[in-house]
């Protein structure tokens, strides 16, 4: 005796495992500038519905040896393996023709009132012996102190020299920090002379 398999339960299966990656996808890059990137626990988490729907997609059609498969349940299976390579298969946004749309101006990772609120902890013990994984409380979230000193102090130089790095990762593998500390300790001592020059 042999049960009647429904593709329409494995195409249902198949689908809320994709939205569950895609919520998680889209809560990834709903977080802060420069915190876009999952946890361990996220991208482990990712990885097991990824592998999940890729066993439920790679689902053997044949029989086992042991008993004979009706004919309908292979057809069945058939059916809904070409059901999901057909979803697979769509077109994504980035295959679609592009269209006239004006091209997207990004902000910059620290704004002139973000400096003019926070320039103040420039130089200051807020900045002194930093890590990678040291965080400071920052429009009312923690982000990492490096990227945070490192945008801030693009506003110091001449607008044409600046550079903002909206990524955390990028700031704490490219950027050399004793650099970075060291200019701004010669511009605040340039702008305290300016003061005084008053």
């Amino acid at each position: 005796m042999t049960t009647q398999l429904n593709p329409e339960l494995f195409i249902n299966i198949a689908q809320k495992l994709a939205n569950q990656i895609i919520a998680f996808q889209q809560s990834i890059e709903a977080r802060p500038v420069g915190q876009q990137f999952p946890t361990i626990q996220e991208a482990n988490q990712q990885h097991k519905l990824i592998t999940c729907l890729l066993r439920l997609v790679k689902q053997p059609t044949r029989p086992r040896k042991e008993k004979v498969q009706d004919p309908e349940d292979v057809a069945a299976l058939n059916s809904w393996a070409k059901t999901v390579n057909d979803i697979f298969s769509m077109p994504t946004e980035s295959d679609l023709p592009m269209k006239d749309v004006a091209p997207k101006i990004c902000p910059p990772a620290i704004t002139q009132r973000d400096f003019e609120q926070y320039g103040h902890l420039l130089g200051k013990s807020s900045f002194a012996n930093l890590t990678d994984k040291t965080t400071i409380k920052f429009n009312g979230r923690y982000v990492n102190a490096k990227w945070l000193e490192y945008n801030l102090f693009q506003y110091c130089l001449p607008a044409d020299q600046r550079h903002f790095i909206d990524d955390a990762r990028k700031v704490i593998g490219e950027v050399n920090h004793k650099i970075t500390q060291e200019q701004i300790a010669a511009y605040l001592a340039q702008k305290s002379e300016q003061k005084l020059a008053a």
